[in-house]
C-alpha cells in the first residue's frame, strides 16, 4: 500500500461521516505512514500524528499484558482463582466467586453482564471501591457460557496487579510498556493530557455536518479497562511491538527511521523504540483465540468476509478473508478508537478520532486491510454508511416514541435519595421545569414515558432509560441464600438491594449491548448498552399515593429487570428510618 491510498482511505472516511478529525498511522512493507487531518476541538487547532485521543478500550490489552509479565515471572498463574490473589474478592454468588479465573476475567466469559452506567452513577470511585461493589452486580450467564463484553473485569485485572507488583497499575503500566516503548504521549489518568499542553482532541458528538461539545466519561474507577490516552504514533508503537512480539514484523530500521514522510512535514520516525519483555508463550496466549464469539454476542450484526472471530486476553483475534487480524477497538462519549495488526503481512494500524459512536476507524481498518492483502476492495463505505443510516434513524424513531404524549402528575412524595450498593445514589427533585435525576456528575430530566410511567432523558445522545416507582410494604432484609452477603435474592423483594421487579412491574426487553470491536456500535453508558429498553406493559395511573420504598430503572437490559435503588433519604435529605437510611 502507498502512502496516497492510505491519505485517500483516511480523507474519503473523514468526508462519508463529517468527522471532526482523524489521526492515524500505520506500518507496511517496512514502511511508517501517518496522515492526520482535521480540528482538535470546536475552537480550531489542526490535529497532528502527536494529538492526544482517549483510546477508551484499547487500553484492555496493555493490562493484560502485564498480567501475562507476571506469569512469566512465577507470580501469577492464568488458570488459578482470582481468591487466591484476593481473598477479600466476591462476587454475586459464592461458586462463582470462588471459581472464576485470572484468564475468565480476560476474555469476558464470566457471566456478567457490562453495567456501565456504574461509570456514570459513581464518578469518583477509586479502584479498591469498583473492586467492592462487584459483589452486587448480578450476572446474566453461567460462568464460561458465552461472551459478554464486561469493563469491571479488567478493572479486576489492574487491581490485581496492583497487589501482585504492590505499585499502582498505572506505574507498571508505565515502567513495563510506556517507557520501554517509548510512547511518549502516552498518559494512564483520565484527563492527564490536559496539564501537559494544548495538543489533545476534545470530545464531540456529530448530527448530519454539525459538531457539538459532549461530556467526556470520567475512566478512572474503571482503570485500565479504558483510561488510556495517546498519540497515533504512540499507539501505532504499540501495535508494532505486539507484531514484532508476535514474531513477524520488522525488527530493526538500520537508519533509526521507517522513511516515510509524515503528513506534517516531518520524518516517519521508528515507531518501535523498544520492544516488549514477554516470553513467546505469553504473546501466544495474548494473542491466540480463547473465547468465540458467536453472532449476537458482541453486536447486532455481522460483518462479510470475517471467517471466524474471538477473543484472546485483551485483543479480539479474528481471521479476515481467511487471514489472521487482531485488533481492540475503543468507545468513549466523544471518541472511538483502532489498533491492530496482521501477523502474517507485517502491517500494523491506529487510528483515533474524536468523534461520539464514529464508524470511521473500523471503516480504516478494513480498507487497509485490504490494500495490504492486494485483493479486489470490499465497499467498506457503503457497509458501514448503511449501517450508520439505520442505526441513528432507529434510535431517533426510538427516542420519540419512548415519551407519552398526555401528560403525568410527578408523585408529590417521589423527591428524595434512592441507593444501590453497586450503582451508588440517585436524587430527585422537582424543579420548575420538572422532575430531575441527579446521579455522579451528571443531572438528567424524567419526563412522562410512553411504555413505563417515566424515562430518564439522555437527551445528548437521544437515548432514554425506563423508570417506576415501587410501593408495596417493604420486607425485611435478609441473606437470602444463606451463605453470605454476595448472594443473590431469592426474593423479589426480599433483600433492599435486589435488582429486579416488583411482582406486577413490566418486565424489560434484552438489547444486545455492543462490544469494543471496530465496527462495533456506541459502548458510553448512556448509549447503546441501555439504548431504549422499554417495558412491556402499559404504564400505570399518572398519579401514585404515598411515599415510594424504591426507584427502579432499566439500566442493563440483559437482565431483563431494572435496577432497583432503595430510598434512604427525603427530598430535603432526612432520612427515612429504615434499614441503611443515611441522613
Amino acid at each position: 500500500m502507498r502512502e496516497d491510498d492510505f491519505k485517500t482511505i483516511v480523507n474519503e472516511a473523514k468526508e462519508t461521516f463529517a468527522a471532526p478529525s482523524i489521526s492515524a498511522a500505520v506500518l507496511t512493507d517496512g514502511q511508517v505512514y501517518r496522515y492526520a487531518i482535521g480540528q482538535r476541538g470546536l475552537m480550531g487547532g489542526a490535529v497532528d500524528s502527536d494529538t492526544v485521543y482517549q483510546i477508551a478500550s484499547a487500553s484492555k490489552a496493555f493490562i493484560a499484558t502485564c498480567v501475562m509479565m507476571l506469569v512469566d515471572e512465577g507470580r501469577l498463574e492464568l488458570d488459578a482463582p482470582v481468591k487466591s490473589y484476593l481473598p477479600e474478592f466476591q462476587l454475586w454468588t459464592k461458586e462463582l466467586t470462588e471459581q472464576v479465573t485470572v484468564r475468565d476475567i480476560l476474555t469476558h466469559r464470566t457471566g456478567l453482564p457490562r453495567h456501565d452506567v456504574t461509570s456514570f452513577t459513581r464518578p469518583d470511585a477509586v479502584l479498591a471501591e469498583t473492586i467492592a461493589y462487584l459483589r452486587w452486580l448480578e450476572p446474566c450467564w453461567g460462568l464460561r457460557e458465552r461472551f459478554g463484553y464486561q469493563n469491571h473485569m479488567f478493572a479486576l485485572a489492574s487491581y490485581l496487579v496492583e497487589r501482585i507488583t504492590g505499585q499502582a497499575w498505572s506505574a507498571v503500566v508505565r515502567e513495563r510498556i510506556f517507557t520501554p516503548l517509548g510512547l511518549r504521549r502516552a498518559h494512564t489518568a483520565w484527563l492527564a493530557y490536559e496539564r501537559y499542553d494544548d495538543n489533545y482532541a476534545r470530545p464531540l458528538i456529530t448530527r448530519g455536518t454539525t459538531a457539538a461539545p459532549i461530556d467526556s466519561v470520567p475512566t478512572d474507577p474503571m482503570a485500565c479497562a479504558g483510561s488510556l490516552s495517546m498519540s497515533a504514533m504512540d499507539l501505532l508503537r504499540w501495535g508494532r511491538a505486539n507484531l514484532e512480539a508476535h514474531g513477524i514484523g520488522q525488527r530493526e530500521s538500520a537508519d533509526g527511521t521507517d522513511g516515510a514522510d509524515g503528513a506534517d512535514g516531518t520524518n516517519g520516525t521508528d515507531c518501535a523504540r523498544g520492544q516488549l519483555t514477554v516470553s513467546g508463550e505469553a504473546v501466544r496466549e495474548l494473542h491466540c483465540a480463547q473465547m468465540p464469539i458467536r453472532p449476537g454476542e458482541l453486536a447486532p450484526y455481522t460483518e462479510p468476509l470475517v471467517n471466524s472471530l474471538d477473543y484472546g486476553l485483551g485483543w479480539f483475534v479474528e481471521r479476515y478473508r481467511g487471514v489472521p487480524l487482531v485488533y481492540h477497538g475503543g468507545t468513549l462519549q466523544g471518541f472511538k478508537s483502532v489498533v491492530g495488526f496482521m501477523p502474517e503481512h507485517g502491517m500494523a494500524l491506529a487510528v483515533l478520532v474524536n468523534q461520539n459512536d464514529s464508524p470511521v476507524p473500523a471503516l480504516v481498518l478494513r480498507q487497509v486491510a485490504d490494500a495490504v492483502l492486494g485483493v479486489q476492495p470490499y465497499d467498506w463505505r457503503g457497509f458501514y454508511l448503511d449501517l450508520d443510516t439505520e442505526r441513528q434513524a432507529t434510535r431517533q424513531r426510538e427516542y420519540k416514541a419512548a415519551f407519552a404524549e398526555e401528560a403525568r402528575v410527578w408523585p408529590p412524595e417521589a423527591g428524595g435519595v434512592y441507593e444501590h450498593p453497586a450503582y451508588g445514589q440517585m436524587r430527585l427533585t422537582q424543579t420548575p421545569d420538572g422532575p430531575r435525576l441527579a446521579a455522579g456528575w451528571r443531572d438528567y430530566p424524567l419526563r412522562p414515558g410512553a411504555q413505563a410511567p417515566w424515562v430518564i432523558d439522555a437527551s445528548d445522545v437521544s437515548q432514554t432509560l425506563p423508570c417506576q416507582f415501587v410501593y408495596e410494604p417493604a420486607r425485611a432484609a435478609a441473606d437470602p441464600a444463606g451463605d453470605g452477603p454476595n448472594a443473590p435474592a431469592t426474593d423479589a423483594t426480599a433483600s433492599p438491594h435486589a435488582n429486579v421487579a416488583p411482582a406486577d412491574g413490566p418486565a424489560a426487553d434484552a438489547v444486545a449491548p455492543a462490544g469494543d470491536g471496530p465496527d462495533a456500535p456506541a459502548t458510553d453508558a448512556a448509549a447503546s448498552p441501555h439504548a431504549n429498553t422499554s417495558p412491556a406493559t402499559a404504564a400505570p395511573p399518572s398519579a401514585e399515593p404515598g411515599v415510594p420504598l424504591a426507584f427502579c430503572a432499566w439500566l442493563e437490559p440483559e437482565l431483563k429487570h431494572p435496577i432497583r435503588f432503595e430510598r434512604v433519604a427525603g427530598a430535603h435529605g432526612a432520612g427515612e428510618g429504615r434499614p441503611g437510611a443515611t441522613g
